[in-house]
């Protein structure tokens, strides 16, 4: 399976990656929401892990964006924190 990893924290992408290539996958690294956008848009990717707090677009936005052009690959996304514009649940 190819996987897209968009995360820009380069301990939590590597950990990911390692893990998954690991496992038999192939894995590619975006650092940004638009890099990852890019990537996706090539269209080679199985599925995209996606963070939400990114340096450029939220992960809420890259997901809005890959959608509205009839991208369907399926999108999980993780955090570490909360996102941008989010209140934290108490």
């Amino acid at each position: 399976m190819k996987v897209l990893i968009v995360e820009d924290d380069t301990l939590v992408s590597s950990f990911l990656s390692q893990t998954l290539v690991t496992g038999g996958h192939d894995c590619e690294v975006a650092r940004t929401g638009r890099n990852g956008l890019a990537v996706a848009e090539a269209g080679k990717s199985d599925v995209i892990v996606l963070d939400l707090n990114l340096p450029d677009i939220t992960g809420f936005e890259v997901t809005e964006l890959t959608r509205k052009r009839g991208d369907s690959t399926p999108i999980l996304m993780l955090t570490a924190g909360v996102p941008r514009g989010m209140s934290p649940v108490a």
